[in-house]
Protein backbone atom coordinates (compact mmCIF):
# COMPACT_ATOMS: atom_id res chain seq x y z
CA UNK A 1 0.00 0.00 0.00
CA UNK A 2 3.18 2.13 0.64
CA UNK A 3 4.07 2.13 -2.88
CA UNK A 4 0.99 2.90 -4.38
CA UNK A 5 0.30 6.08 -2.51
CA UNK A 6 4.09 6.88 -3.24
CA UNK A 7 3.74 6.35 -6.26
CA UNK A 8 -0.26 8.11 -6.79
CA UNK A 9 1.61 11.40 -4.65
CA UNK A 10 4.15 11.33 -7.94
CA UNK A 11 2.25 11.06 -10.54
CA UNK A 12 -0.65 12.28 -9.52
CA UNK A 13 -3.53 12.33 -12.29
CA UNK A 14 -1.53 10.09 -14.48
CA UNK A 15 -1.52 7.48 -11.99
CA UNK A 16 -4.21 5.57 -13.75
CA UNK A 17 -2.07 5.25 -16.74
CA UNK A 18 0.19 3.04 -14.71
CA UNK A 19 -2.03 1.93 -12.06
CA UNK A 20 -2.01 -1.92 -13.65
CA UNK A 21 1.99 -2.10 -13.76
CA UNK A 22 1.82 -0.50 -9.99
CA UNK A 23 -0.35 -3.03 -8.67
CA UNK A 24 1.95 -5.72 -9.60
CA UNK A 25 5.19 -4.01 -8.33
CA UNK A 26 3.37 -3.48 -5.06
CA UNK A 27 3.35 -7.29 -4.06
CA UNK A 28 7.39 -7.56 -4.76
CA UNK A 29 8.23 -4.24 -2.91
CA UNK A 30 7.04 -5.71 0.30
CA UNK A 31 9.29 -3.90 3.32
CA UNK A 32 9.91 -0.45 3.91
CA UNK A 33 13.35 -1.02 3.35
CA UNK A 34 12.38 -2.21 -0.52
CA UNK A 35 10.21 1.18 -0.53
CA UNK A 36 13.24 3.29 0.52
CA UNK A 37 15.56 1.32 -2.18
CA UNK A 38 13.09 2.08 -4.89
CA UNK A 39 12.16 5.48 -4.04
CA UNK A 40 15.96 5.92 -4.11
CA UNK A 41 16.23 4.66 -7.54
CA UNK A 42 13.45 6.74 -8.88
CA UNK A 43 14.86 9.93 -7.35
CA UNK A 44 18.53 9.11 -9.03
CA UNK A 45 16.61 8.46 -12.19
CA UNK A 46 15.21 12.00 -12.35
CA UNK A 47 18.49 13.35 -11.05
CA UNK A 48 20.29 11.55 -14.28
CA UNK A 49 17.43 13.06 -16.12
CA UNK A 50 17.15 16.14 -15.18
CA UNK A 51 21.05 17.00 -15.45
CA UNK A 52 21.47 15.35 -19.09
CA UNK A 53 18.60 17.83 -20.18
CA UNK A 54 20.75 20.52 -18.61
CA UNK A 55 23.65 19.53 -20.50
CA UNK A 56 21.95 18.97 -24.06
CA UNK A 57 20.36 22.55 -23.71
CA UNK A 58 23.54 24.84 -21.91
CA UNK A 59 25.23 22.35 -25.51
CA UNK A 60 22.61 24.03 -27.82
CA UNK A 61 22.75 27.07 -26.05
CA UNK A 62 26.55 26.83 -26.87
CA UNK A 63 26.13 26.44 -30.45
CA UNK A 64 23.99 29.68 -30.73
CA UNK A 65 27.18 31.08 -28.90
CA UNK A 66 25.19 32.13 -25.90
CA UNK A 67 27.12 31.25 -22.31
CA UNK A 68 25.23 29.86 -19.70
CA UNK A 69 26.19 28.84 -16.14
CA UNK A 70 24.29 26.75 -13.91
CA UNK A 71 24.84 26.62 -10.45
CA UNK A 72 23.56 27.55 -7.12
CA UNK A 73 23.01 31.21 -6.20
CA UNK A 74 24.44 33.01 -3.51
CA UNK A 75 21.54 33.58 -0.67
Amino acid sequence: MALKKFMFDLLKEKYGQHEDLIERMAAYLVTEKDLLAYSKMVSDIHEVGYLKAIADYKEQLAEMGIGVTIGKTQE
